[in-house]
């Protein structure tokens, strides 16, 4: 996971520019060797799509947009995409061709100025990777999820940390909160104070999260 974890840093607060994806000096410390792939690379990447009933509704947004996808030979490339919410995969476009991503193989997606890393979670029964829209980076991730239920969405927080491949359920709960930074729980716990933050709100949560991952 150390891989995926790496190239988070790269397009984190990311752009592009020229074709190239620019970079800061945070991120320069994580990655200083990317590359624009070349597209018949993306034949690695790219698996039939499981269902061939997907409607509108599976996706946050059926139009194809540009994203940047990151292999793990540390590559990029520029294709037409969508965010499929139904399942929280990537589709792409290739030589006329849709495509399905395949997470396990993927580091990030860059789309909409959003950065999508993945992550093993449960569906059910069932464990498999997805992909989760990354809020805060460092020691403890931050992420989440959009759930669509007919016109309505929704969002849920994860978190995920080290070099555990797994992401898991974030309650927006103090107790909950705190657990993840019990090597600075009293710092945060004043963090929290002084800023007059709520451990139920998203936008204050991605503060304590920046907060704690700034100096782990």
């Amino acid at each position: 996971m150390k891989h995926k974890i790496i190239a988070i840093g790269l397009i984190f607060l990311s752009g592009l520019l020229n074709g190239q994806i620019k970079t800061d000096s945070f991120s320069l410390h994580y990655l200083d060797n990317i590359k624009e792939g070349k597209q018949v690379d993306l034949f690695f990447l790219c698996k039939e799509p499981s269902l061939n009933t997907y409607s509108a509704k599976d996706y946050l947004n059926i139009e194809w947009k540009e994203i940047q996808i990151i292999n793990g030979q540390n590559k990029y490339y520029s294709v037409p995409g969508r965010f499929r919410i139904s399942d929280h995969n990537f589709e792409f476009q290739l030589n006329n061709k849709t495509c399905e991503l395949y997470p396990h193989f993927t580091k990030a997606v860059y789309q909409d100025e959003k950065v999508y890393v993945p992550f093993l979670t449960n569906f059910g029964k069932i464990e498999d990777y997805q992909f989760f829209q990354l809020l805060s980076f460092g020691g403890v991730n931050l992420l989440k999820v959009i759930r669509k239920n007919g016109n309505n969405s929704s969002s849920n927080l994860y978190f995920q940390s080290g070099n555990d491949e797994k992401a898991y359920p974030l309650k927006k709960k103090r107790k909950a909160v705190t657990a993840l930074f019990q090597d600075r729980a009293k710092q945060i716990g004043q963090f929290v104070k002084e800023q007059d933050l709520s451990y139920s709100n998203t936008s204050d949560l991605i503060r304590i999260f920046d907060f704690y991952n700034k100096g782990s």
